[in-house]
């Protein structure tokens, strides 16, 4: 693959001492896409909780010195081994937040636990409550992660609300899209044994394996 090819770049969430297992696999089913990875200290159950504060974290940081108009926010725990292209072309249209399934308060108020959180947030933001589950898979365009990174947000970040929650909701608050993704049906909260590399996909969570 052409790595002009790729308008995103991935970047890998992981903590503490878990590395990323699955990066082999990812560079060679995708190479030449640039890959950078981001350690969070190990934080315990606030730190899974509050997930995203990475992915904002990690665009303040480094998001000037970006050259990509998206960025694909993977766990540590994902394991691909398609052409990335395939799912996220470079014209999809999505001008915001893509993952794996949305959640709306109609449909899945009563299954999707987070949104008994939704009263957490700030009161002008709870008409646009909506979810992103998992946050494994997360492509945001760099509009949108500039809208998150506002300053005029930290106390929202600094709060304890479940990311898949809040995350997806200040999107669709800022004006972005929020989508689910049919190719990332095996995107799931619970882990998945390791299929290995003769079925293309995208997969989570793969705990075990090598790749």
């Amino acid at each position: 693959m052409n790595p002009n090819a790729y308008d995103f770049e991935v970047v890998w969430m992981t903590s503490g001492t878990r590395g990323t297992p699955h990066a082999g696999a990812l560079a060679r089913s995708n190479p030449g896409l640039i890959c950078h990875t981001w350690t969070a200290p190990e934080t315990g159950m606030d730190g899974w909780r509050n997930c995203d504060r990475n992915i904002r974290e990690w665009w303040r940081a480094n998001g000037p010195a970006c050259g990509a108009s998206r960025i694909l926010f993977l766990e540590y725990d994902v394991l691909v081994t398609c052409d990335l292209l395939e799912l996220f072309p470079v014209a999809d249209g999505c001008n915001g937040f893509q993952g794996a399934a949305l959640k709306l308060p109609v449909r899945d108020g009563r299954s999707f636990r987070p949104f008994e959180e939704t009263d957490r947030l700030p009161g002008p933001m709870r008409g646009s409550a909506c979810g992103i589950a998992p946050l494994a898979v997360a492509m945001l365009t760099v509009d949108a992660l500039d809208a998150v990174a506002d300053p005029a947000f930290d106390s929202l970040f600094a709060a304890d609300i479940f990311s898949e929650l809040r995350l997806a909701t200040l999107v669709s608050w800022c004006g972005y899209s929020c989508e689910g993704h049919a190719g990332l049906a095996q995107v799931t909260c619970g882990p998945v044994p390791h299929p290995g590399e003769s079925q293309p996909g995208i997969y989570h969570a793969v705990k075990g394996g090598a790749a």
